[in-house]
């Protein structure tokens, strides 16, 4: 697959309503993956900077210098951050804890 090569995953989108990508690679749970995406939409909700991937602005400054922070990252903290993001997608994105929830406020809102 695809992701279990990756080392760098930039998804510097202009517009983004959720983004399937991230989820995806994350599920993969490779060790060596550093995810960097953009402040826009929902990208910016599935990451919390420097704890399960990098946020940036999109100006050429920032992204270069959230790249050279990516650079400079151990082993262990790429890993570190990959395993805290395969725990978000598994926390965040459980279709069954998705649809529990919309039932839920669908009854109390009926």
């Amino acid at each position: 697959m695809q992701w279990q090569n990756t080392n760098i995953l930039a998804i510097l989108s202009r517009s983004e309503p959720f983004g399937l990508i991230p989820i995806e690679a994350r599920f993969y749970k490779n060790e060596n993956l550093a995810l960097l995406v953009s402040n826009i939409g929902g990208l910016k909700e599935q990451v919390e900077d420097g704890v399960n991937g990098f946020v940036t602005r999109l100006e050429n400054k920032a992204i270069r210098n959230k790249l050279n922070t990516i650079s400079k990252l151990t082993s262990k903290e790429k890993a570190q951050s990959s395993r805290n993001g395969y725990k978000k997608i598994i926390s965040s994105f459980d279709q069954i804890k998705i649809d529990t929830e919309f039932i839920t406020w669908i009854l109390s809102n009926w």
